[in-house]
């Protein structure tokens, strides 16, 4: 998982003019390692907020860890963007509406999206006469997001979400992150992390109610 660029710089407490013991070399390089250890995984884990600012919308909570989240089937926040390979045309969840859907949001920046993205153009190829899939570009310039998705090979719509609002809307705390809509549009389930074919027609099966050749929720 890829935490979002801009994340706050640790303070700097080395000049603290209190007394120090004086401690062996190898004991402050083990602390080093360790402490750089355990903030490296804090970020990839809780990346910060993509956008603190979303004017009449919903969190929806943290991403406290990796994995799948069923959530409570409160409505799925709207959002109506331009698409990334066609600036004239609008992609918005509305026209969704009647058909479950599977939100996934990434970024040309975000190395586990690279490896995620195969995936879900294999499962929404699979599932496309029962499911609907969207990719969500956030944070991102839309020259890298076109080049990235052109190198993946999705031909699912994309949509482009240059300041994060849309992801923002929805508690986007790190990419990739997945939600699984019902066909009413109500949020049914949150992966936060990258998915593997296998895994995503799993959670489709279990979440949407929907197995190759039939659709439920």
């Amino acid at each position: 998982m890829s935490p979002v660029p801009g994340s706050p710089a640790l303070n700097d407490n080395s000049n603290s003019s209190s007394p120090r013991r004086l401690r062996p070399a190898w004991w402050a390089a083990a602390t080093a390692v360790v402490v750089l250890a355990v903030v490296v995984g804090a970020f990839a884990v809780f990346g910060p907020r993509l956008s603190s600012s979303t004017s009449g919308t919903t969190y929806l909570g943290t991403a406290t860890e990796l994995g799948f989240a069923r959530l409570p089937g409160r409505p799925a926040p709207l959002f109506s963007v331009p698409s990334l390979l066609d600036p004239k045309a609008k992609i918005s969840l509305a026209s969704f509406r009647g058909r479950p859907l599977v939100l996934n949001f990434w970024a040309s920046w975000c190395v586990p999206c690279r490896k995620e993205m195969p995936a879900i153009e294999a499962v929404a190829r699979k599932f496309g006469a029962s499911v609907s899939f969207v990719g969500m570009d956030t944070n991102d310039t839309r020259s890298a997001a076109s080049s990235f998705a052109a190198q993946t090979g999705v031909t699912y719509p994309l949509g482009f979400d240059p300041s994060a609002t849309v992801a923002s809307s929805y508690g986007v705390y790190g990419l990739p992150t997945t939600f699984f809509v019902s066909r009413n549009g109500r949020l049914l389930g949150r992966q936060v992390g990258a998915m593997t074919a296998v895994r995503l027609e799993a959670l489709i099966a279990q979440v949407l109610d929907v197995h190759h050749g039939r659709q439920g929720s």
